[in-house]
């Protein structure tokens, strides 16, 4: 079975990151005879695992869907697989989209051997001529990586190219452009891009875009380029065999597309991407459905917030460690914001006037 397949049959989301249990419910399209499974990102006995599953898994037909977090990628493979010879229809990612999450060298390579552009990079087993390629286009600096690291842990930004690296480390030229994720779905023959997440300017402070304002779609982004950064998305998840949903990170540079990194995963931006779209992200496993691009009904907007999480979903509000905003306007997404810092939740002034400038423009 594939993603958009017709008919309907009940859906058992297995969910790996438990800060999603505020909101995951209302991104997937619940019906009646579904159920969201919170198992965490520990990594408990495989057979305490399968056990927590099947347990919501009788005798009438259900899919498992299995949503990973960056720590779960290849433990939920492995549960998977295990579910998958008890005789359960269970979708997860590929063994392509595992390696570029878990290993962004595996990544960097992988995109270089695939025609994939991305910053000039090497770690310590690369050959002369990518030292050599990357001298030559680090007049800006490096940032160095670690090949595992996710959510910017480790990353630092040198003036310089670095003579010696670790085994578990990379660097790459730091260009200037401007930083966008699409969000993906595929499977089998059937595809679907959400609007792009507009994240702003690449930075030499390294700020991690999820501390930064997010919006979707970007209303000054050209068509022709809009539609050339969602056409890499899926040549992007193609190539990896994408079994599910994918976040693609780019930068553009004019209107040249550079690959930062991939997120195989539950990421960030999808909230944002639903929103936009108005098409619940992770209700696919059953739902008969065309392929293509889909448009931006509505808008959204995220910065990031304290305090504690809750959904408000008639009013298109999501809280966890960032607020997402939705709306038919960003005028409207703009006084949800100003009104939900009146109540009390807690968003960094200086959020809000980024906010009021960069929507209003």
């Amino acid at each position: 079975m594939t993603i958009g397949a017709p008919g309907r049959v009940a859906v058992v989301h297995v969910v790996a990151p438990k800060s999603a249990k505020t909101w995951f419910g209302h991104f997937a399209g619940l019906k009646d005879d579904d159920v969201v499974v919170i198992i965490g990102e520990s990594h408990e006995p495989l057979g305490v695992l399968i056990a927590r599953v099947e347990a919501h898994l009788p005798r009438a037909p259900r899919i498992v869907v299995v949503h990973s977090s960056h720590y779960t990628l290849e433990r939920d493979r492995v549960l998977a697989a295990a579910l998958e010879s008890r005789g359960h229809c269970v979708f997860c990612q590929s063994s392509r989209c595992r390696h570029s999450g878990l290993d962004k060298i595996w990544m960097k390579r992988f995109f270089d051997a695939n025609g994939f552009a991305t910053s000039a990079w090497v770690d310590r087993r690369s050959p002369p001529a990518a030292w050599t390629r990357l001298r030559s286009q680090a007049g800006l600096g490096v940032v160095r990586k670690g090949r595992s690291g996710t959510e910017a842990r480790g990353i630092r930004f040198s003036p310089t190219v670095a003579q010696h690296l670790g085994d578990d480390e990379f660097q790459e030229a730091f260009v200037d452009g401007v930083e966008y994720s699409i969000v993906a779905g595929r499977s089998g023959s059937y595809w679907v891009t959400f609007p792009p997440v507009w994240k702003g300017a690449t930075r030499r402070d390294l700020l991690p875009p999820y501390q930064r304002l997010r919006t979707c779609p970007h209303v000054s982004l050209d068509r022709d380029v809009e539609l050339a950064l969602r056409e890499t998305a899926r040549e992007v998840a193609t190539a990896l065999d994408c079994q599910g949903m994918i976040e693609v990170e780019v930068m553009l540079m004019d209107t040249a597309i550079v690959l930062l990194e991939v997120n195989p995963r539950i990421a960030g931006t999808m909230r944002l991407a639903s929103l936009a779209a108005r098409v619940p992200l992770f209700d696919w496993a059953t739902t008969e459905r065309s392929s293509g691009h889909l448009p931006a009904i509505g808008c959204a907007a995220e910065v990031p917030c304290e305090g504690t999480p809750f959904a408000a979903p008639v009013d298109l509000v999501y809280c966890t460690s960032r607020l997402t905003v939705g709306g038919s306007t960003f005028s409207e997404v703009i006084a949800k914001f100003h009104k939900l810092s009146a109540s009390g939740v807690r968003i960094d002034p200086d959020q809000l006037h980024g906010l009021d400038a960069e929507m209003l423009v």
